[in-house]
């Protein structure tokens, strides 16, 4: 009303409860701006569930006990019949009770949307068992809360393509930063298995090591990972004391686990061998489990059985209940790509360690005694290192370069997806006269980042 009538604090305005009936005068105390006017006017037909609304023009708010002893007892009230033919609030001749119930939001944030979601389901069957039958629900936040879980499962989805792969690759540098040293820390044990040292205590000096640099840089790379977190993503970590102990604690844990099976896995090797293999500067391994199994074979076939299967089965689309299709794809869909970035890279590791190995030994053959000859000889004998390498350096060029199309793509799509659906990238709603009235579309438009305006009266 004071938008409509003018009405300010002070003022009388009186309300007619039917026709031929007495106004009403009510004396104005005060202005309220109902900032949320689709949720609070909705439809309330259960049957089609929330749906955009249209609001009344004017709306007077009052007390409960002014209400009904002033104006209730004079409007009939709504049957349930009438109330769902026109579900539209303000459309019926008469009382219409509501309740709006908000929830706890403390809850509702502790956990994941989906988590939120289930909470609110809980709540609203609760208070339907406690008054059965007798009253009708309309329940607009799980609508908010689905659309949320929505989006928590896509962004899951995305970190699987994304940072697992990233998180796979840091570990391969982490295993050939082992790798490295593992000559060196080889024949140091071994030299103290010369000295005594017994098979006990190079174990335990191997857990000791392990617990210090695993907790070390477990607690390095949890801090360094919070602050990217923090400084990068919009919005912040929303860091709190329990989550900054789960998160170091975990980081801590999978160090320490990292790192023992570093140094379990070289000391076991020294205790396998005599002290004089140990103590060699070169020593010829043999070929790793994956090479003798065939296990990038293995991959590359299973990845092709997933895409057969894919292709077969095909896709199924899902209509929800708002008619909108949508794609239900099986999470066994990302084991094919997987799989495939597996099994090429085995491969391409296993066919340039022969390739590097076939070409030394034809250039030893054809031109002995010379320093290219020798130099090729060097390289097939440590062949093995040369070409994890090369392999981490390609998988590390390749997810960059993988980490930018995506990003481009997703940046792209996200704003045709804005347009269709809301005729923009960002849309302002303003109160009826208020666009032209302050010159809403050039103060929009003096915003920094905005290249573009379009004003649009929905009258």
């Amino acid at each position: 009303m004071a938008a409509t009538l003018q009405a300010r604090i002070g003022d009388t305005v009186k309300l007619v409860p039917k026709p031929g009936a007495k106004p009403r005068p009510y004396k104005v105390s005060g202005v309220g701006l109902i900032t949320a006017p689709d949720q609070v006017f909705q439809p309330l037909n259960p049957a089609v569930g929330p749906a955009p609304a249209q609001p009344p023009e004017n709306a007077a708010i009052m007390e409960l006990g002014t209400f009904k002893r002033t104006l209730a007892r004079d409007l009939p009230p709504v049957t349930a019949s009438s109330a769902l033919s026109n579900s539209q609030p303000g459309a019926q001749k008469g009382v219409q009770w509501e309740v709006q119930a908000q929830l706890d939001p403390v809850p509702l944030e502790a956990g994941s949307p989906s988590a939120a979601l289930k909470l609110a389901d809980q709540t609203r069957l609760r208070v339907e068992r406690s008054v059965p039958g007798r009253v009708q629900f309309v329940d607009n936040l799980s609508d908010s809360l689905n659309t949320a879980a929505g989006d928590s499962l896509y962004a899951q989805t995305l970190y699987i393509m994304l940072a697992v792969p990233g998180a796979l690759i840091a570990l391969g540098v982490d295993y050939l930063a082992a790798l490295g040293a593992s000559g060196r820390e080889r024949r140091e044990l071994a030299l103290l298995r010369a000295r005594g040292a017994r098979r006990r205590d190079l174990i335990t000096l191997a857990v000791v090591e392990s617990a210090a640099i695993g907790a070390l840089a477990g607690l390095v790379g949890a801090a360094v990972g919070l602050a990217a977190v923090q400084l990068l993503v919009a919005g912040g970590a929303h860091l709190t004391t329990g989550r900054v102990i789960v998160t170091a604690l975990a980081s801590v844990a999978l160090g320490i686990v990292g790192s023992a099976a570093a140094r379990l896995g070289a000391t076991a090797s020294v205790i396998r061998r005599s002290v004089a293999e140990g103590r060699r500067s070169a020593v010829r391994d043999r070929p790793p489990v994956w090479q003798r199994y065939y296990l990038d074979l293995v991959a590359l076939a299973l990845s092709g059985l997933v895409y057969w299967l894919t292709v077969r089965t095909g896709f199924s689309a899902v209509i929800n209940p708002d008619s909108n299709p949508t794609l239900s794809l099986s999470v066994y869909m990302f084991l094919g790509p997987a799989l495939l970035w597996i099994g090429a890279t085995l491969l391409l590791v296993r066919l340039r360690g022969r390739a590097l190995t076939w070409v030394a030994a034809r250039g030893a053959r054809t031109d002995r005694g010379s320093q290219t000859a020798f130099l090729l000889a060097s390289a097939g004998r440590r062949g093995a290192a040369i070409n994890r390498g090369l392999v981490v350096v390609g998988l590390l060029l390749a997810f960059g370069v993988s980490l930018a199309v995506f990003s481009a793509t997703y940046d792209q799509q996200a704003q045709v997806d804005a347009q269709l659906t809301l005729g923009a990238d960002v849309t302002v709603a303003a109160p009826p006269g208020t666009t032209a009235k302050a010159n809403l579309p050039a103060k929009v438009a003096a915003v920094p980042g905005v290249t573009a305006t379009s004003a649009l009266d929905h009258s």
